[in-house]
């Protein structure tokens, strides 16, 4: 929640800027969510 009252106090732009770093991260971690089991199987079948 601190996050958000300091991209608040920071203007709109920053709005934008951690929206964009949000959406960024998120989308790097359903990759991880989804690479995972793809991995686990791999090293599980070698």
């Amino acid at each position: 929640m601190r996050f958000n009252g300091y991209c608040r106090r920071n203007g709109s732009n920053s709005d934008k800027e951690a929206i964009e770093l949000v959406r960024t991260h998120a989308n790097y971690m359903w990759t991880l969510v989804a690479a995972a089991p793809v991995v686990f199987s791999v090293s599980f079948l070698l």
